[in-house]
């Protein structure tokens, strides 16, 4: 880094339904409102609460072009292929702690990953 100190964003994102049978989807709108940052090309970092179950990871990625820390922890994640590949590119450090992480089958096509953390 640049010498800037790091910036977490803390979101616990809704997962799951709302009252009227919705699923919450992520947008760039959604994560600009949660993580109340105008410029999504700006975050590094996050800290999110997810469910792979009920919302598709795959474009937090591609939504986050620049995101290189992320904790996921207490979320619903049981493979690291539910981050999708656009999220996998440019993590260089990863939280899963305690999301029933079963599965660790891409691991390998994290490039740029430097630390990986997934206590029990």
């Amino acid at each position: 880094t640049s010498g800037s100190p790091l910036r977490f964003h803390d979101v616990e994102a809704e997962s799951g339904e709302d009252q009227d049978g919705h699923e919450h989807e992520i947008t760039p709108e959604r994560l600009r409102e949660l993580l109340d940052c105008k410029e999504l090309k700006d975050v590094t970092s996050a800290r999110l609460n997810l469910s792979a179950r009920t919302q598709s990871l795959d474009s937090i990625g591609e939504i986050l072009p620049n995101l290189t820390e992320l904790d996921l922890s207490g979320s619903e994640i049981a493979t690291l292929r539910d981050l999708g590949q656009s999220m996998c590119c440019n993590l260089r450090v990863l939280w899963l702690a305690h999301c029933n992480l079963k599965d660790l089958d891409c691991v390998d096509t994290m490039e740029q990953l430097e630390e990986l953390y997934i206590p029990f």
